[in-house]
């Protein structure tokens, strides 16, 4: 009976720093369901006797020792969720400043992904989960922030909204505007003349 305390205590120091509830796959749950049902009526047949045995049912061993075993795979499970969000990050954020470097140039995803090291599948999966917007998205946004920027100081340096648009390398100038509107809620000439009456 000593081993099983041993063994039990030292399966219930390695799961206390854990969550005291974990999500498990149904059949492991059934198993647990399954193994509490035997130790349960075992307990009862052993409660009617008078001596009590020497070795714990074996019922309770293996239940002690799936328990450890769920503990673990969640463990295993988060770590391995969080090693992916942090891969993510990465993967978005070298995107994020070859972007920035070449705002100017045309950036194809294809470049991008050969750039980055990743599959066009990754490197979306990389953006939805970090920026919550696809590569292109977040490119475009980029783009129109940094010519609003641009914009609003463009008097002093003497830029038009087409010197503007081209700086940050944007070619098609009807899409432009209509996406400037969009984001800004007025055109990008609206901006360059209100940045020259201040």
């Amino acid at each position: 009976m000593e081993i099983q305390s041993v063994a039990a205590g030292t399966v219930l120091e390695q799961i206390s720093d854990h969550p005291s509830a974990v999500r498990l796959p149904t059949d492991e749950a059934q198993r647990i369901r399954r193994l509490m049902k035997s130790m349960a009526d075992h307990l009862g047949a052993i409660a009617s006797d008078s001596v009590l045995p020497e070795q714990p049912p074996n019922a309770f061993v293996e239940y002690l020792g799936v328990v450890a075993d769920a503990f673990a795979a969640a463990d295993n499970r988060e770590t391995g969720t969080a090693g992916s969000t942090g891969r993510h990050l990465r993967q978005a954020s070298a995107a994020e400043d070859f972007i920035r470097t070449h705002i100017r140039e045309d950036i194809p995803i294809v470049r991008l992904c050969k750039e980055i090291g990743v599959s066009r599948r990754q490197l979306e999966y990389a953006f939805r989960t970090t920026f919550a917007v696809t590569p292109l998205e977040f490119i475009r946004a980029l783009r129109l922030n940094e010519a609003r920027r641009l914009l609003t100081t463009a008097r002093a340096d003497g830029l038009s909204v087409t010197a503007v648009a081209m700086e940050v390398g944007i070619t098609h100038l009807g899409r432009f505007a209509a996406n400037y509107r969009l984001f800004f809620g007025e055109s990008p000439n609206e901006t360059l003349q209100r940045a020259g009456r201040s």
